[in-house]
């Protein structure tokens, strides 16, 4: 019985087992047939040259008193003077509440009137008193795209009012 049951099991397993199925292989993809029109070619980016950066136009400089006295100092520009009964109207205006200071003002091309002075014991603010040195540079004309440096320096000389060359030449 146990050969007639082993002989059984091993029937079934050698009925059961065939040869393992291949699968048929799959359809590969075809290329695309050309077609007759021709595609366009692909546009090529050609990068732009970097644009040249214009240089700003404006006055840039330094103002100092140089003196005993205390005080702050009001610097200005004017693109006109105002005539005696005006008061100025100022292109740019900057005040520092030391004797001393670096300024910057980005302005149009013209003509400029800049004035400067020292404000003894009070805030910097105009009109200049009688006791009081003032500077009004010389009219200085400032071109398209150029950037002019002055020098504005005060001193008790300047009670009163001076005007003096202001422009520095490096």
């Amino acid at each position: 019985m146990r050969s007639v049951f082993l002989a059984s099991v091993l029937l079934i397993l050698l009925t059961s087992c065939r040869a393992a199925a291949t699968e048929a292989p799959l359809p590969t993809s075809v290329p695309p047939t050309p077609t007759t029109t021709p595609l366009p070619p692909t546009p090529t980016v050609t990068p732009l040259p970097p644009t040249a950066t214009t240089p700003p136009t404006g006055i840039t400089g330094t103002v100092a008193y140089t003196g005993p006295l205390k005080g702050a100092i009001l610097i200005l520009a004017l693109d006109h003077l105002p005539l005696p009964d005006q008061p100025p109207a100022p292109a740019a205006i900057t005040t520092f509440d030391d004797i001393s200071g670096q300024f910057r003002w980005d302005l149009p091309a013209g003509t400029y009137y800049i004035i400067a002075f020292l404000t003894i014991d009070r805030a910097p603010e105009g009109p200049a008193q009688a006791n009081e040195p003032l500077v009004q540079c010389e009219p200085i004309l400032l071109g398209a795209n150029e950037t002019v440096n002055v020098e504005v320096i005060l001193t008790d000389e300047d009670v009163g009012g001076s005007e003096k060359a202001c422009v520095k030449t490096d």
